[in-house]
Protein backbone atom coordinates (compact mmCIF):
# COMPACT_ATOMS: atom_id res chain seq x y z
CA UNK A 1 0.00 0.00 0.00
CA UNK A 2 1.65 2.95 -0.94
CA UNK A 3 1.45 6.58 1.25
CA UNK A 4 1.27 9.84 -0.30
CA UNK A 5 3.53 12.46 1.13
CA UNK A 6 3.21 16.43 1.87
CA UNK A 7 3.67 18.16 -1.38
CA UNK A 8 6.17 21.35 -0.08
CA UNK A 9 4.21 23.90 -2.46
CA UNK A 10 4.56 27.78 -2.14
CA UNK A 11 2.13 29.63 -0.36
CA UNK A 12 1.61 33.54 -0.61
CA UNK A 13 2.32 35.23 2.43
CA UNK A 14 -0.48 37.06 5.02
CA UNK A 15 0.36 39.20 7.21
CA UNK A 16 -1.79 41.92 10.01
CA UNK A 17 -0.34 44.94 8.99
CA UNK A 18 -1.37 47.97 11.15
CA UNK A 19 -2.35 51.69 9.67
CA UNK A 20 -1.83 54.38 12.05
CA UNK A 21 -2.92 58.04 11.40
CA UNK A 22 -1.85 60.91 13.50
CA UNK A 23 -1.27 58.56 16.46
CA UNK A 24 -4.18 56.20 16.33
CA UNK A 25 -4.78 53.37 14.93
CA UNK A 26 -7.12 53.58 12.22
CA UNK A 27 -7.51 49.76 10.61
CA UNK A 28 -5.29 46.61 10.50
CA UNK A 29 -4.99 44.81 7.07
CA UNK A 30 -4.63 41.24 6.49
CA UNK A 31 -2.56 41.97 3.30
CA UNK A 32 0.63 40.62 1.13
CA UNK A 33 3.21 42.75 3.05
CA UNK A 34 5.11 44.92 0.66
CA UNK A 35 4.36 47.96 -1.10
CA UNK A 36 2.69 48.74 2.37
CA UNK A 37 3.38 52.48 2.11
CA UNK A 38 1.50 52.42 -1.20
CA UNK A 39 -1.70 50.57 0.44
CA UNK A 40 -1.98 52.67 3.30
CA UNK A 41 -1.84 55.70 1.32
CA UNK A 42 -4.26 54.23 -0.82
CA UNK A 43 -6.50 53.65 2.19
CA UNK A 44 -6.54 56.74 3.52
CA UNK A 45 -7.13 58.63 0.14
CA UNK A 46 -9.80 56.86 -0.59
CA UNK A 47 -11.78 56.94 2.91
CA UNK A 48 -11.51 60.55 2.86
CA UNK A 49 -8.65 61.12 5.51
CA UNK A 50 -6.28 62.45 2.69
CA UNK A 51 -7.28 64.39 -0.50
CA UNK A 52 -3.84 65.88 -1.10
CA UNK A 53 0.34 64.63 -1.58
CA UNK A 54 1.17 67.56 0.25
CA UNK A 55 -1.31 66.93 3.35
CA UNK A 56 1.45 64.42 4.39
CA UNK A 57 3.72 65.46 6.85
CA UNK A 58 5.60 61.88 7.31
CA UNK A 59 4.78 58.47 6.00
CA UNK A 60 6.59 55.78 8.13
CA UNK A 61 7.25 52.17 7.09
CA UNK A 62 7.93 49.66 9.97
CA UNK A 63 8.14 45.85 8.15
CA UNK A 64 9.52 44.02 11.07
CA UNK A 65 6.35 45.83 13.32
CA UNK A 66 3.97 45.36 10.74
CA UNK A 67 2.62 48.68 10.73
CA UNK A 68 2.88 51.99 9.07
CA UNK A 69 2.40 55.62 10.35
CA UNK A 70 1.18 58.65 8.44
CA UNK A 71 1.13 61.98 9.87
CA UNK A 72 -1.15 64.55 7.98
CA UNK A 73 -2.82 67.92 8.02
CA UNK A 74 -5.42 68.84 8.73
CA UNK A 75 -6.55 66.32 10.62
CA UNK A 76 -9.83 64.47 9.39
CA UNK A 77 -10.09 61.64 12.19
CA UNK A 78 -13.14 63.31 13.83
CA UNK A 79 -15.15 64.10 10.26
CA UNK A 80 -14.51 60.53 8.81
CA UNK A 81 -14.67 58.24 11.64
CA UNK A 82 -18.50 59.29 12.29
CA UNK A 83 -19.17 57.74 9.16
CA UNK A 84 -21.35 54.32 8.74
CA UNK A 85 -19.16 51.37 8.54
CA UNK A 86 -19.14 48.19 6.03
CA UNK A 87 -18.38 45.29 6.44
CA UNK A 88 -16.90 44.35 2.67
CA UNK A 89 -17.31 41.73 0.52
CA UNK A 90 -13.53 41.01 -0.14
CA UNK A 91 -10.76 38.25 1.27
CA UNK A 92 -10.46 39.21 5.04
CA UNK A 93 -13.79 41.15 4.92
CA UNK A 94 -11.84 44.76 5.91
CA UNK A 95 -13.92 47.44 7.25
CA UNK A 96 -14.79 50.76 5.74
CA UNK A 97 -17.01 53.94 5.02
CA UNK A 98 -19.54 53.43 2.48
CA UNK A 99 -21.29 55.90 0.20
CA UNK A 100 -22.51 56.75 -3.38
CA UNK A 101 -19.51 58.87 -5.24
CA UNK A 102 -19.62 62.88 -4.00
CA UNK A 103 -17.56 63.43 -7.01
CA UNK A 104 -17.88 65.00 -10.76
CA UNK A 105 -19.19 62.26 -12.97
CA UNK A 106 -16.39 60.98 -15.14
CA UNK A 107 -16.19 60.49 -18.89
CA UNK A 108 -15.38 56.80 -19.26
CA UNK A 109 -17.22 56.61 -22.49
CA UNK A 110 -14.68 56.67 -25.12
CA UNK A 111 -12.94 53.84 -23.18
CA UNK A 112 -11.66 50.91 -25.09
CA UNK A 113 -10.46 47.59 -23.32
CA UNK A 114 -7.34 46.57 -24.51
CA UNK A 115 -6.99 42.68 -23.84
CA UNK A 116 -3.48 42.44 -24.19
CA UNK A 117 -2.75 45.00 -21.55
CA UNK A 118 -4.53 42.62 -19.46
CA UNK A 119 -2.82 39.72 -20.27
CA UNK A 120 0.72 41.95 -19.57
CA UNK A 121 -0.20 42.04 -15.93
CA UNK A 122 -1.14 38.51 -15.99
CA UNK A 123 2.54 38.06 -17.48
CA UNK A 124 4.21 40.19 -15.17
CA UNK A 125 2.94 39.08 -11.62
CA UNK A 126 5.82 36.88 -10.00
CA UNK A 127 3.79 35.80 -6.98
CA UNK A 128 0.80 34.67 -9.39
CA UNK A 129 3.42 32.41 -10.91
CA UNK A 130 4.95 31.43 -8.03
CA UNK A 131 1.88 30.64 -6.31
CA UNK A 132 -1.44 30.60 -8.05
CA UNK A 133 -2.96 31.89 -5.11
CA UNK A 134 -2.74 36.15 -5.09
CA UNK A 135 -4.43 39.48 -7.10
CA UNK A 136 -2.85 41.93 -8.76
CA UNK A 137 -3.91 45.25 -9.91
CA UNK A 138 -2.39 48.42 -12.02
CA UNK A 139 -2.67 51.63 -13.04
CA UNK A 140 -2.70 51.73 -17.20
CA UNK A 141 -2.60 54.19 -19.61
CA UNK A 142 -3.57 53.35 -23.33
CA UNK A 143 -1.34 51.03 -24.37
CA UNK A 144 1.45 50.98 -21.19
CA UNK A 145 1.29 49.69 -17.34
CA UNK A 146 2.56 52.16 -15.19
CA UNK A 147 2.43 50.80 -12.05
CA UNK A 148 1.53 47.19 -10.73
CA UNK A 149 1.06 45.00 -7.68
CA UNK A 150 0.02 42.03 -5.60
CA UNK A 151 -2.03 40.91 -2.53
CA UNK A 152 -3.90 37.98 -1.80
CA UNK A 153 -6.62 40.86 -1.64
CA UNK A 154 -8.48 42.30 -4.40
CA UNK A 155 -9.11 45.52 -2.31
CA UNK A 156 -5.72 45.57 -1.19
CA UNK A 157 -3.96 45.47 -4.55
CA UNK A 158 -6.49 48.24 -5.50
CA UNK A 159 -5.49 50.52 -2.84
CA UNK A 160 -1.67 49.79 -3.60
CA UNK A 161 -1.80 50.93 -7.17
CA UNK A 162 -4.20 53.88 -6.34
CA UNK A 163 -1.90 54.59 -3.41
CA UNK A 164 1.17 54.43 -5.63
CA UNK A 165 -0.43 57.27 -8.45
CA UNK A 166 -1.82 59.47 -5.46
CA UNK A 167 1.73 59.67 -4.03
CA UNK A 168 2.96 60.07 -7.76
CA UNK A 169 0.83 62.27 -9.05
CA UNK A 170 -0.58 60.47 -11.53
CA UNK A 171 -3.29 61.50 -14.06
CA UNK A 172 -6.38 59.75 -12.72
CA UNK A 173 -8.88 61.02 -15.34
CA UNK A 174 -6.76 59.35 -18.16
CA UNK A 175 -5.78 56.50 -16.55
CA UNK A 176 -7.69 52.82 -16.25
CA UNK A 177 -7.71 50.37 -13.68
CA UNK A 178 -6.74 46.83 -13.90
CA UNK A 179 -7.52 44.00 -11.61
CA UNK A 180 -7.51 40.20 -11.64
CA UNK A 181 -10.62 40.12 -9.25
CA UNK A 182 -14.23 40.41 -9.14
CA UNK A 183 -15.45 44.02 -9.04
CA UNK A 184 -17.13 45.07 -6.29
CA UNK A 185 -18.99 47.91 -5.17
CA UNK A 186 -16.14 49.31 -3.02
CA UNK A 187 -13.56 49.38 -5.57
CA UNK A 188 -15.71 51.01 -7.54
CA UNK A 189 -16.07 53.95 -4.66
CA UNK A 190 -12.08 53.65 -4.82
CA UNK A 191 -11.91 54.15 -8.32
CA UNK A 192 -14.19 56.79 -8.18
CA UNK A 193 -12.97 58.67 -5.47
CA UNK A 194 -9.48 58.68 -7.13
CA UNK A 195 -11.17 60.04 -10.67
CA UNK A 196 -10.50 57.12 -12.47
CA UNK A 197 -12.75 56.96 -15.64
CA UNK A 198 -12.44 53.28 -17.00
CA UNK A 199 -11.71 49.72 -14.45
CA UNK A 200 -11.11 46.72 -16.59
CA UNK A 201 -10.80 42.96 -14.82
CA UNK A 202 -10.43 39.44 -15.69
CA UNK A 203 -13.69 38.49 -13.80
CA UNK A 204 -17.00 40.20 -13.91
CA UNK A 205 -18.76 43.21 -11.45
CA UNK A 206 -21.09 42.68 -8.90
CA UNK A 207 -24.85 44.00 -9.67
CA UNK A 208 -24.08 47.19 -7.28
CA UNK A 209 -20.73 47.51 -8.96
CA UNK A 210 -22.35 48.11 -12.31
CA UNK A 211 -24.91 50.46 -10.91
CA UNK A 212 -22.63 52.65 -9.20
CA UNK A 213 -20.49 52.96 -12.36
CA UNK A 214 -22.91 54.06 -14.40
CA UNK A 215 -23.96 56.89 -11.74
CA UNK A 216 -20.43 57.77 -11.77
CA UNK A 217 -19.82 57.88 -15.08
CA UNK A 218 -17.16 55.13 -14.99
CA UNK A 219 -16.75 52.57 -17.55
CA UNK A 220 -16.30 48.64 -16.27
CA UNK A 221 -15.09 46.16 -18.38
CA UNK A 222 -15.82 42.29 -17.11
CA UNK A 223 -13.73 38.99 -19.24
CA UNK A 224 -11.15 41.61 -20.49
CA UNK A 225 -8.13 39.86 -21.27
CA UNK A 226 -10.54 37.19 -23.50
CA UNK A 227 -11.25 38.13 -27.25
CA UNK A 228 -14.72 39.33 -26.43
CA UNK A 229 -14.70 41.84 -23.47
CA UNK A 230 -17.88 42.88 -21.85
CA UNK A 231 -18.53 46.35 -21.48
CA UNK A 232 -20.93 47.40 -18.76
Amino acid sequence: MSHSRPVQAPLPEEALVRVVYNGREVVGMLCSPRDLREMAVGWLFAEGYLQAPEEIVTCGTCVEMRAVSVTATPDRWEEISRRPRVVTSGCGQGVVSWGRPDAPRLSGNGFRPDPALVRRMLAEAPEYRRTGGIHSAALAGVDAILFQSEDIGRHNAVDKVIGWGFLNGAPFGRLQLLTTGRVSSEMILKAARAGIPAVASLSIPTTLAVELARGAGITLVGRAAGNRPVVY
